[in-house]
């Protein structure tokens, strides 16, 4: 196993850098957070890229808070 193709990325524990996470499904994806961009415009974009494009298929929404959100389906 080449442990460098699953590399995603190395963090200082002196970092000023904030990460958060998206699951969807099985998959997990994380982020770096835009420096002084609010949680709200976060939720906004999470909603734009994973819910919006896919909005024909099902009623789907964004839950949790920041540092971790999911996608969730709606139940009726």
């Amino acid at each position: 196993m080449d442990i460098g193709q699953y590399r995603v990325g190395k963090v200082s524990g002196y970092s000023t850098r904030e990460f958060y996470t998206v699951t969807d499904g099985d998959e997990v994806h994380v982020y770096e957070r835009p420096h002084g961009e609010p949680k709200r415009n976060i939720r906004i974009a999470i909603h734009l890229a994973f819910i919006e494009p896919w909005d024909y298929e099902e009623e789907r929404k964004v839950a949790g808070r920041y540092p971790n959100y999911r996608i969730e389906e709606v139940q009726a």
